[in-house]
């Protein structure tokens, strides 16, 4: 018995401490996501173009990122092995890319601050607004202004454990909205194909 409680708490002990590294990469990189794993449908207001993101993924609290795009281009990050691949469905070829540029893609739900930041309410413009709920989930909801203009604009942003379900404008326009979530990401969604072709980043 003694011995099965020690495998036990060895077991726990490797756990926590795969997912304080998951964190720490995560971190490093300022991102500040509080689930280890999501899998998000996207609606991006009125644009209809083929680079409008239909669905974005993420695992390990950030370490891995996927975006999708309506056109078939997918982009992934991986953060911790500072790498990142632009994928195209359409024509089952890779890219190699700089890890910024998939990080850029993934900027709308990581977010350009960190709203569960307990410093972020002494921002001048910030407002504390009632909690929506977005695709099944209870998001805390701020506004922000933005003071360096001359006309200043309002933001509404509204995050569940750090990732950002919907932003638009205080007047009701919408940059984009999560239509659904669940914390189910497919096997093998942050790595290449084996079957894709290496072809230069344009």
């Amino acid at each position: 018995m003694t011995q099965l409680f020690f495998k036990s708490l060895l077991v726990m002990l490797l756990l926590a401490s795969a997912v304080c590294h998951a964190q720490k990469v995560a971190r490093d990189a300022e991102i500040y996501i509080y689930t280890k794993s999501g899998n998000m449908t996207v609606q991006m207001g009125e644009y209809k173009d083929e680079s409008v993101i239909t669905a974005f993924m993420f695992d390990d609290y950030g370490a891995f990122l996927r975006v999708d795009e309506a056109g078939g281009k997918t982009w992934i990050a991986d953060v911790a092995a500072k790498k990142a691949y632009m994928l195209n469905q359409t024509n089952k070829t890779y890219s190699v890319i700089p890890l910024v540029v998939a990080c850029f893609k993934a900027r709308h739900f990581l977010g350009a601050i960190n709203i569960e930041s307990p410093t972020l309410k002494y921002h001048p413009s910030y407002k504390k607004l009632p909690d929506r709920v977005i695709a099944g989930k209870t998001c805390t909801t701020i506004s922000l202004t933005d003071l360096s203009n001359k006309n200043p604009s309002a933001y509404i942003y509204s995050a569940w454990k750090g990732i950002f379900f919907r932003a638009g404008m205080a007047n009701g326009e919408t940059v984009f909205t999560a239509t659904a979530f669940n914390d189910m990401v497919p096997k093998n969604s942050f790595t290449v194909p084996e079957d894709y072709t290496l072809v230069e980043f344009k």
